[in-house]
């Protein structure tokens, strides 16, 4: 995509902080951090959602990606611990329309805070056995 600012990264059309490259995954730090560290790794073929991924190649490549670059910030003692965030749309609140993952040190202390609360309604029995039938059925 000619206007996607991760495509411009990964192609090195706009200056991006890459700590990792290869032919299916490029790795570089968040320019809006929400921790010193925070990384976001991204498939270099321009895909908006996660289960638009459909090469088994570049999904292999994005996990360990994650695993290599998670490994990477805590052998360079930025973290020992960290939260990855994937959001898919609108409504999940994707920022960029590139299928993106963010790795983001933690620290004690932090103020970093997502908190998922319950839907009280959602978790009824009644509405868990739907969702499960809904699921198991496709």
């Amino acid at each position: 995509m000619e206007n996607c600012i991760f495509c411009k990264i990964i192609n090195q059309q706009q200056h991006g902080y890459i700590i990792s490259q290869n032919e299916s995954v490029t790795a570089f730090l968040d320019i809006h951090p929400v921790t010193e560290g925070h990384v976001l790794v991204v498939p270099n073929e321009h895909v908006e959602k996660l289960h638009n991924m459909n090469n088994p190649e570049t999904v292999t490549a994005l996990i360990n990606t994650l695993i290599d670059t998670a490994n990477l910030l805590v052998k360079s003692n930025i973290c020992t611990d960290y939260s990855i965030i994937q959001s898919n749309g609108k409504y999940a609140e994707q920022d960029i329309n590139h299928l993106h993952f963010h790795i983001i040190p933690r620290h004690q202390h932090d103020e970093v805070v997502f908190k998922l609360d319950t839907n009280t309604n959602a978790a009824l029995e009644d509405n868990l056995m739907k969702v499960f039938n809904d699921l198991i059925k496709n």
